[in-house]
């Protein structure tokens, strides 16, 4: 019945049709596998990602498929031969594959599959003939969905693509299924695979589970599963260490809290920012690079901030600069991340003193530019997570108020103020030339700022001057 009702609504689909057409013009049935059949069998309609398979007249479908929607055509591998077509259909961008049987027939395709639930097939044309739809599931990939179980499709499914690995953690969380002890069993033992596979490959699959609900729950099966130390090898060396205190969280558990408030604070925005949740959600659902969304990176930073005596700042940013190089994160995204580990122990500080001037939220503002509102969001994941009674003191609301001013400040305030002091206003003023030395004092004017030092221009000039003169 699920299948049935589903395949209704995928025969509509503009790709599915248009599949069916070139499989009628080239006569040669195109059979849907993988993911999109294990997704209808789940009551989901497939949208964005299509997989075909076919014996004969492979890259003539797929440029004639191409051409119908005007899309881009290119070849992916050669074993198996695997073309893609990038189309987009309502602003949104599709990427539908077209491929030859990995081996002599369709079975020999399935029996070649990473996980049972994604080794099965139905002919494109049935969906469009009486009669109802064939399933082809040589491994009972249906019956694993129906119980929920993530499964092998072979002993030799990690060899022929060592992603396997680290994609059966996605998929288990993506839809809820269960990995079955021998898969455990052979992620554990072939985990080191995974150090073949390409950083770009790795991060895509990485930042797709921790964008998912829960990911403290992720965090925990990748490193059940020892995939963690693989992908975040420091924390290998953090766990030899005695990191209990006395009536204190470990770094692991304590961590783990941190991003289960970061989830929190991004589905309870309005709770912490009443009259700007839909600024502040804009903002993190921006993509920073292919495949990384700011909410995603956010709940990472969270993994790893400053834990006072057991995890010092300097650490953190060795972290997150050593994450970023690894899973070669763009310099964007990179900057992004190093910045939001590095400020946001800075948010509750500005709290702390006493009458502190716009002066000093503007150059708080400019250092952490453009990610001052994740970096709030972050300082409340830390504060609420180390929190003894959280929500009952009136020092939280307190908290709250404040980030919540600072967020109006970062909306209304720092776009219309400037620096005290310029680089060519000190060159100027001075006879300095461009160079290291002004970049120096620029760093020694902002510094002073950030401490409520300097509130005026004619002081940040007096400062300068009295810096050089202890220079010369």
């Amino acid at each position: 019945m699920v299948l049935s009702t589903a395949g209704d609504i995928l025969k509509k689909h503009p790709v599915i049709k248009g599949v069916d057409r070139v499989s009628q013009e080239v006569e040669t049935p195109i059979y849907l596998v993988g993911g999109a059949v294990r997704d209808l069998l789940m009551g989901i309609a497939p949208e964005k990602d299509f997989d075909f398979v076919m014996k004969d007249n492979l890259v003539k479908s797929a440029r004639l498929f191409s051409r119908l929607f005007e899309g881009s055509f290119f070849p992916l591998s050669s074993d198996p031969p695997n073309y893609r077509v990038v189309l987009l259909h309502t602003n949104q961008r599709i990427e539908v594959d077209f491929s030859g049987f990995r081996g002599d027939d369709l079975c020999h395709d399935l029996n070649n599959r990473d996980f049972t639930v994604n080794a099965i097939a139905l002919e494109v044309g049935d969906l469009y003939r009486e009669g109802g739809i064939k399933l082809y599931d040589p491994l009972g990939g249906e019956r694993d969905i129906q119980t929920k179980v993530l499964r092998l499709a072979s002993p030799c499914a990690f060899d022929q693509d060592p992603l396997r690995i680290l994609r059966a953690v996605r998929i288990a969380k993506e839809r809820n299924l269960h990995i079955d002890s021998e898969t455990r069993e052979a992620i554990y033992r072939q985990r080191n695979r995974l150090n073949s596979v390409s950083a770009e490959r790795i991060r895509s699959e990485f930042f797709k589970i921790l964008s998912f609900s829960d990911a403290p729950e992720s965090l925990k099966l990748l490193d059940e599963l020892g995939l963690l130390s693989i992908l975040i090898p420091e924390t290998e060396a953090l766990k030899r260490k005695n990191l209990e205190s006395p009536g204190d969280l470990s770094w692991w558990r304590h961590s783990l809290c941190v991003v289960r408030w970061c989830e929190w604070s991004l589905v309870n925005l309005e709770k912490i920012f009443p009259h700007f949740s839909e600024y502040v959600k804009n903002h993190l659902e921006e993509e920073l690079e292919e495949g990384v969304d700011r909410k995603s990176l956010f709940k990472l930073a969270g993994f790893l901030p400053d834990r006072g005596e057991v995890f010092s700042g300097a650490d953190a940013m060795t972290m997150a600069d050593n994450i970023g190089r690894r899973l070669r994160l763009g310099k964007r995204t990179g900057k992004a991340l190093r910045k939001m580990v590095k400020y946001y122990a800075q948010v509750l500080s500005l709290r702390k003193m006493e009458k502190p001037s716009s002066r000093v939220f503007f150059q708080f503002f400019k250092n952490v530019d453009p990610e001052g509102l994740t970096v709030l969001l972050l300082a409340w994941a830390e504060y609420i997570a180390g929190a003894p009674e959280r929500f009952t003191r009136s020092e939280d609301s307190a908290v709250r108020n404040f980030l919540a001013d600072l967020v109006k400040f970062s909306v209304y305030e720092y776009p219309l103020m400037r620096p005290l002091l310029s680089g060519q206003e000190i060159i100027e003023r001075f006879g300095l030339q461009e160079g290291k030395v002004v970049g120096e004092l620029l760093n020694e004017v902002a510094h002073a700022e950030a401490q409520g030092l300097l509130a005026c221009s004619r002081e940040a000039a007096i400062f300068v001057e009295d810096l050089l003169s202890h220079k010369s």
